[in-house]
């Protein structure tokens, strides 16, 4: 059975990291963290692979990817858990 998530909770591991991270360091440490199987979810969308939240955070501007580093923006996310 896979995890369900939110996509806040891919946003929460940017901003916890020690240092930037590319887009496959984030897909690595997800699927290390939650599992290759895991689901996200957003307000926007359901059941998304990490690939495809990524995308989707990228989309709403609540990532962003400069010189193939991911930053994320706190200031962005919306306040529902």
């Amino acid at each position: 059975m896979s995890r369900k998530l939110h996509g806040h909770d891919v946003v929460e591991m940017l901003l916890a990291a020690p240092s930037p991270m590319t887009r496959e360091a984030l897909l690595q440490a997800a699927e290390e963290e939650f599992g290759a199987d895991a689901r996200y979810h957003t307000r926007g969308a359901d059941d998304m692979t990490i690939e495809e939240t990524i995308e989707f955070l990228i989309a709403r501007r609540k990532i962003t990817e400069t010189d193939g580093c991911l930053s994320a923006h706190r200031e962005e996310m919306c306040d529902h858990g």
